[in-house]
């Protein structure tokens, strides 16, 4: 009932609105609020502020106003409506991003950045979208970048690069506060800032608490493999973070801006093996110096956990393992400069960067283990003619153990009007091993059986390269509308694979080696449109097929929808819908002898949004996710994702 009666409300909004709006427009509102606002800035795509119809890569940007507008209270409901974005939930603490396909478990193909600091765990390769260092209320704007982005940030930015954007403290109220409640979460989000004529200072609490979804239980005649069960009321995710941010400016040239947190994390982690219970701590600090053509930036990113691997039933009939546990230390600390120079037809773009990643699990991988890796990048914006711009860059990655590895990108930017950009583009990327592909050496002892599981790295794996061909068309047909078009053709090489080396009795060893060549193409298609200033929409469709062999779920089709309005400044409302074709799900060698099914069932969620201003500054809404309740898996080993509801109470000062 609740279900239609916020549809319900919603399409009667439309109808008031409407008749609201129209009344509006009739007493004198001019054309230009009719119009969308000035087109977003993108840093991400050249690492220089530059508008997004001149970036030389397939480019989204979610502004802060469409983050408000959408009544979202996690990060994934934003980003799952981003053409040739993939997101898979294996249950509430592990979700999964790849772009254009190829998404699986622990998935290490997208770079996650928060202002341009590495939130990639190199340990594990994945990144913690569930766990990051960032609260929705302090994002300006995220920016997803579809292709290769190795030529400007190196191994991990393998086939996308996210990068989240927060706000400056002056752009940020003095108080915020967000409180949240529902049948399964429970949310508490602050952030407070305070500025002066040279200094902004902004702190942000939050803290998340989420029951699991439905546990999954599978009725296999084989039963190869059975997922630990949970009940729907336990705790599947909970998170406490706290960030801190100082901004200075030193004179009129420089910028100085120092900031740190931490984030405590309970949560369940999907992988090959079994599920790892992860908990713990992670720490960040960052220091960005900004002074003319110069930039300098360091940070340092710690983990301090304990992970167990929770009983899993392997294949060829084995009984469950033990549980092991283990505490993991890991670090990474990056430092990097670059410089700007504009000549009369050339803006040159150049920097170093130096990483190193430190490990101590003595379980996990057996002793300490540390990599240092050196990178050299470089980028020319041509302009050609006063129509034609080109992007030339590459970027030299030293690697400890692959070696020397070259990333270059060849682009072509043409303006066909005041509001119309064609693009060609060329590039190539890899990924490195992660830390556990490389070093793991851990058993995964049984107490029924003299037996043994057994994971080992391989320190002779080569790194996954992709090479990507795009053309890409980005217009603006109306002044209330936008439009973009992306295809792209991709060749895949040496992806890594985990593997069964030996399958034993009396020990299954387990490992990961590079094979095959894989050739994907698709595209994307977005349009937005204002139709009045109480109505404005999105709507959008993505489509990829492969040819060879591969890991993973690559859904063939994918369409978003959404209706974004409000009623004057009191009532505001919001609707999305995502819809993700039928997926084969493609299993590696190990992975085909253990699960029950390898089809995903296509899936059409919808989701929707109220809020009613009761005074000024303060609102209360009321947030459906899957509100036709359509409980479908994202993996074939994971929970079944069903509805969530959360009612809020937000202040603003």
């Amino acid at each position: 009932n609740w279900i239609v009666f916020l549809v319900g409300t919603c399409l009667l909004l439309s109808v008031l609105g409407h008749a609201s709006a129209q009344a509006q427009f009739s007493d004198g509102l001019s054309p230009e609020e009719l119009l969308f606002q000035e087109i977003p800035t993108v840093v991400t795509s050249t690492r220089t502020q530059r508008s997004l119809l001149e970036v030389p890569n397939a480019a989204t940007v979610i502004t802060a106003e469409e983050i408000r507008a959408s009544g979202a209270t996690s990060l994934e409901e934003l980003l799952q409506t981003v053409s040739g974005l993939d997101l898979m939930r294996l249950s509430v603490a592990d979700l999964n991003a790849s772009v254009r396909g190829f998404n699986n478990d622990a998935s290490s193909n997208v770079l996650a950045m928060i202002d341009g600091r590495s939130v990639y765990a190199d340990f594990f390769g994945v990144v913690p979208w569930d766990g990051l260092n960032v609260t929705l209320q302090e994002i300006e704007r995220i920016e997803i970048i579809r292709g290769p982005g190795s030529v400007l940030y190196g191994a991990n930015a393998y086939l996308g690069t996210v990068n989240i954007i927060t706000k400056r403290p002056r752009d940020l109220p003095t108080l915020y506060a967000r409180t949240g409640l529902g049948p399964e979460t429970s949310l508490v989000t602050t952030t407070a800032a305070k500025t002066t004529d040279r200094a902004g200072v902004k702190a942000s609490i939050e803290y998340r608490n989420q029951d699991h979804f439905r546990s999954s239980e599978f009725a296999s005649s084989t039963n190869t493999i059975v997922p630990v069960q949970h009940h729907r009321d336990d705790t599947g995710l909970r998170t406490r973070l706290f960030n801190g941010t100082l901004n200075y400016q030193l004179d009129n040239k420089t910028k100085l801006s120092i900031s740190g947190g931490q984030i405590r994390v309970k949560q369940d982690i999907y992988t090959g093996v079994g599920i790892h219970e992860y908990e713990g701590p992670k720490y960040y600090a960052r220091l960005d110096l900004h002074r003319g053509a110069w930039r300098f930036r360091t940070f340092l990113n710690l983990l301090d956990f304990d992970i167990g691997v929770a009983p899993t039933v392997f294949p060829s009939g084995l009984p469950p393992a033990s549980y092991r546990s283990s505490r993991v230390k890991s670090s990474a600390f990056d430092i990097e400069v670059e410089r700007i120079h504009s000549f009369a037809r050339h803006e040159l773009l150049w920097g170093l960067n130096f990483r190193r990643v430190v490990t101590n699990s003595r379980v996990i991988v057996g002793s300490r283990e540390s990599e240092g890796l050196y990178a050299f990048f470089l980028q020319d914006e041509l302009r050609l003619t006063d129509r034609i711009t080109a992007f030339l860059g590459a970027r030299a990655d030293r690697h400890p153990r692959t070696g020397l590895n070259v990333s270059p990108r060849v682009s072509l930017v043409a303006r066909l009007g005041e509001d119309a950009r064609l693009r060609v583009a060329w590039s190539r990327s890899f990924r490195n091993p992660t830390t556990i592909e490389s070093y793991a050496t851990y058993a995964l002892p049984n107490s029924a059986l003299p037996l043994t599981v057994m994971v080992q790295g391989n320190d002779d794996l080569d790194p996954s390269w992709t090479t990507v061909y795009e053309l890409g068309l980005r217009l603006d047909p109306h002044p209330r509308m936008r439009a973009q078009l992306d295809l792209f053709f991709s060749v895949l090489e040496d992806f890594r694979s985990f593997t069964t080396l030996s399958p034993g009795p009396p020990v299954t060893v387990l490992s990961y080696q590079n094979q095959g060549q894989t050739k994907t193409w698709g595209g994307e298609l977005g349009l937005e449109y204002r139709l009045f200033p109480w109505l404005r929409g999105f709507a959008n469709y993505s489509f990829q097929s492969a040819n060879g062999p591969s890991e993973g779920a690559l859904p063939r089709h994918k369409a978003s929808i959404g209706l974004r309005g409000s009623v004057g400044s009191t009532l505001r409302w919001a609707l999305t819908g995502v819809y993700v074709g039928h997926t084969r799900y493609e299993p590696g060698p190990f992975s085909a002898a253990t699960l029950p099914d390898d089809d995903i069932d296509s899936r059409f969620t919808v989701d929707g949004f109220l809020g009613l201003q009761v005074r000024e500054g303060i609102e209360v809404g009321g947030k459906g996710r899957d509100l036709f309740h359509q409980v479908r898996r994202h993996h074939p080993l994971g929970d079944e994702i069903g509805s969530e509801l959360l009612f809020t109470l937000t202040g603003e000062f």
